[in-house]
């Protein structure tokens, strides 16, 4: 009797587990068929793997399993598969128009979509966002939305008359005192902002937020769990807010580092977006002129390919050699940080000149391995190292079980050719195919 209760139990287990083990409704199910996996952990690359997903989430990466008769196949067998790619800093939108009219909306939308095209599934705004930029926000991680995921720092910190006012926009808080600083944090918490912007740059004599008022901001907003950025000039500054606590540091500094400082940022933690793009400025295109006439490219930007090929032929040989200068500046200081083992992220603060949305992002990586790192180390960067720069890791990043099913297939491998990033065959966002 114990023997027949005993073989029971067991076929009732096995017969558990083999349900459990098994799709409960193939035709819910797609599976992403990867010749090779370059999953954004910094993990050697995998061959014949097999992505499942269901909704917009990843369940499964794995090399054994059969595939569900009526499930959705995505056939890259030929292929690349990586993660979307994730760009740290981007200011979407007609600026000069920001507010809640329908015009503004349409070009932010656009942006996430041009974004999109370019396979950057991810954008964190930063700093220069109305407020009717938070339902576009939610929008954007909607499952019928077809653009880049939005992130937004709402409106960001600089001193009164600081950077970027002189640029025309009121929207930063421009605040001299750290209690208004931390009443403003808790306001921006309570609006649902996802990380809070400072603007610290001492740029053509403009005033620089103080010292007490970036501390107070950054203090408040880790009170409210919120991730801190600054854009940051200086080496002095970068100092002086990485000793309070800094998340993320955006542009890279013109001058030298102290030792002190980039010691502190890789025991913090501390997460640095070089934004080379931004000292190279005009050289991005000068030195890659075939991007004009790329079809995919001019397909995407259109008019704003002529413009930028304009505003190329109107920069003259001095200004790019002082751009060609800033960034060797620039490149020396990365060269520092990663020999340490600080975390890199890829930002660009694209929208701005010559910086195109999307596009761009694909240049920040390729000039990260033109400074030094390597191919997979860039691909990392601009992953997983922006998911985590942003506080989204838990969900994008790396393709790995749990993860939102945001992926790229690209026809060749940016391991051998980090140019490869670009040649995107489908964008994956949720687990569904954008066109």
């Amino acid at each position: 009797m114990k023997r027949t209760i005993h073989f029971t139990l067991v076929v009732l287990l096995t017969a558990i587990l083999t349900m459990s083990c098994q799709v409960e409704d193939p035709s819910n199910v797609t599976v992403v068929k990867a010749g090779l996996l370059i999953d954004g952990t910094g993990n050697p690359p995998l061959r014949d793997v097999l992505i499942f997903i269901e909704g917009n989430r990843i369940t499964q990466v794995t090399q054994q399993e059969e595939i569900p008769p009526g499930a959705t196949v995505i056939d890259a067998s030929q292929q690349v598969v990586m993660p979307g790619l994730i760009d740290t800093h981007v200011h979407p939108g007609d600026r000069a128009n920001a507010g809640p009219s329908a015009e503004y909306r349409a070009s932010v939308i656009q942006h996430l979509k041009q974004a999109l095209a370019f396979g950057v599934t991810t954008i964190f705004s930063l700093g220069l966002d109305p407020d009717s930029n938070f339902a576009i926000r939610d929008e954007s991680w909607g499952d019928d939305f077809d653009g880049s995921r939005m992130l937004t720092a709402g409106t960001g910190f600089t001193a009164v008359g600081g950077h970027p006012t002189q640029l025309g926009t009121d929207l930063p808080n421009q605040i001299d005192d750290p209690a208004l600083a931390r009443q403003r944090v808790q306001e921006l918490a309570a609006q649902g902002v996802d990380g809070l912007k400072i603007w610290v740059a001492p740029i053509g004599g403009l005033p620089v937020i103080k010292a007490e008022v970036s501390r107070a901001i950054i203090e408040e907003g880790h009170k409210h769990n919120l991730r801190v950025f600054a854009h940051l000039n200086t080496a002095e500054d970068t100092q002086t807010l990485v000793e309070a606590q800094l998340d993320g540091v955006t542009h890279i500094a013109g001058d030298s580092y102290e030792e002190e400082t980039i010691e502190l940022m890789r025991r913090q933690g501390t997460i640095v977006a070089p934004m080379l793009v931004q000292k190279k400025k005009g050289l991005v295109f000068s030195e890659d002129r075939e991007l004009f006439e790329d079809p995919f490219v001019r397909r995407v930007l259109g008019q704003e390919l002529d413009e930028l090929k304009e505003a190329l032929a109107q920069t003259s040989p001095e200004a790019l050699e002082r751009m060609a200068q800033s960034y060797q500046q620039a490149k020396e200081n990365f060269v520092r940080l990663k020999n340490a083992g600080v975390r890199l992220a890829v930002g660009t603060d694209s929208n701005t000149s010559f910086a195109p949305v999307g596009l761009i992002t694909h240049k920040e990586v390729e000039t990260l391995v033109e400074a030094g790192l390597s191919p997979m180390e860039a691909l990392v960067a601009g992953t997983r190292g922006s998911a985590e720069w942003a506080g989204v890791s838990d969900r994008l990043g790396t393709i790995e079980a749990g993860k939102l099913a945001d992926m790229l297939i690209l026809e060749e491998n940016p391991l051998v050719d980090i140019r490869n990033t670009r040649k995107i065959v489908k964008v994956i966002l949720g687990g569904r195919v954008v066109e």
